[in-house]
């Protein structure tokens, strides 16, 4: 089969920047055992035109020719050209931003196309207009959220990651509710082989350095439970998507009087995620919206048990009371007892810790790609049916 796979890709395989990168890149990877798969990254500020082949991908690079993200679309005509040079069996587009409904209306009658949605947009702007008021988010959800309504009903089929995806989409009242399949992202193989510590003291939180992951609450949660566990560290690692907000993670934590024991690192290859997994007791993330977490799902590859929030898909990944446990967004004192309980388990660590590496199988991307192939025949047969009509 020939796949071609539209969305963001690493530039640097070790230093994977957010969870959308982490599933195309997984998936093609995958993908590319068996079928010739290339790979359309999305045209980037700063980067040149290029096209790379390594790991049995070949990956084409587009220089965003403008000075924001959306000006990607002036590349749309270019990738087209591309796309159908390659004579794909199935295009497979990821997100719901301006940039894929572009391209899908581009596509859609030449070839056979194939939609993930990873979050959706005009939910996650509506969270950030509640806590911060501008107009230019008000912007970016009005626009974000017509082109999104705009792209989900004109596709007969989806793909999405968690049910709660699925109810949110129902709950947009489309014209047309296209048929949603759930099909998780995977994680890759080497979380697999990991094995979490037992005796450490040390809780790790990965996410990408941004208000919406809710690390200001992790570390005031932290802080509460210091007071009563005295030898209990704190490591938050992730991409560094807001300076303004790293430096005030770096203020609050020099202010609690556990400072010593909190480390902040950020834009970590992926060795270093692995060690900080290895050498960890807990994985904590006091988010504010999550699609699925892909980061939930490596934790428990390493049988780290889970204490996050009661937000988005993350009840459809953490069993609360099985692998882990769940508070409310903001309820920074049930959070931090939720930590404190965790440290505190005796025998019942060991099985939650073996809950969690079962849970975590599902996600292998072996078994996801053989899901998401048996949906592209679907899709193709569709499409050629279609076409003879």
């Amino acid at each position: 089969m020939r796949i071609v796979q539209i969305g963001p890709f690493p530039i640097d395989r070790l230093l994977i920047r957010g969870g959308v990168e982490a599933s195309v890149y997984g998936l093609a990877i995958e993908q590319a055992k068996t079928s010739s798969v290339y790979v359309i990254d999305i045209p980037r500020l700063k980067v040149k035109d290029s096209i790379e082949n390594s790991d049995g991908l070949t990956v084409y690079r587009f220089h965003n020719p403008g000075t924001h993200q959306k000006d990607s679309i002036r590349r749309i005509k270019d990738i087209a050209e591309i796309v159908h040079g390659i004579k794909p069996d199935i295009c497979h587009v990821h997100g719901t931003g301006v940039f894929s409904y572009a391209l899908i209306k581009e596509l859609k009658a030449s070839v056979p196309l194939m939609l993930t949605v990873h979050g959706l947009l005009g939910i996650e702007k509506k969270k950030a207009l509640k806590e911060h008021f501008s107009f230019k988010l008000i912007y970016q959800f009005i626009t974000q959220n017509r082109y999104e309504r705009k792209l989900l009903s004109a596709q007969k089929t989806i793909i999405v990651d968690t049910e709660y995806v699925a109810e949110a989409i129902k709950g947009y009242h489309l014209s047309s509710t296209p048929r949603m399949v759930i099909i998780p992202q995977g994680i890759h193989d080497d979380f697999f082989s990991l094995e979490c510590s037992p005796t450490s003291r040390t809780i790790v939180s990965v996410g990408s350095i941004s208000k919406r992951k809710g690390h200001h609450l992790l570390i005031q949660a932290f802080s509460m439970a210091a007071e009563e566990l005295k030898d209990i560290r704190l490591v938050i690692c992730g991409v560094m998507a807001d300076r303004s907000y790293y430096q005030s993670l770096r203020s609050l934590s020099e202010r609690t009087h556990c400072y010593d024991r909190i480390v902040i690192k950020s834009d970590l290859q992926k060795k270093d995620i692995l060690d900080y997994y290895r050498n960890a007791h807990v994985f904590a993330l006091h988010t504010q919206e999550e699609s699925q977490g892909i980061v939930f799902a490596e934790a428990m590859a390493a049988g780290l048990p889970i204490v996050s929030t009661r937000v988005g898909g993350v009840p459809f990944v953490v069993m609360d009371g099985e692998s882990g446990y769940l508070t409310d967004y903001g309820d920074v004192e049930g959070f931090a007892h939720a930590l404190i309980k965790v440290f505190s388990m005796r025998d019942g660590w060991s099985a939650m810790s073996e809950k969690c590496k079962q849970l975590s199988r599902k996600y292998s991307w072996a078994m996801i790609a053989e899901k998401i192939e048996s949906e592209y025949f679907k899709t193709i047969n569709t499409f050629a049916t279609s076409s003879r009509a």
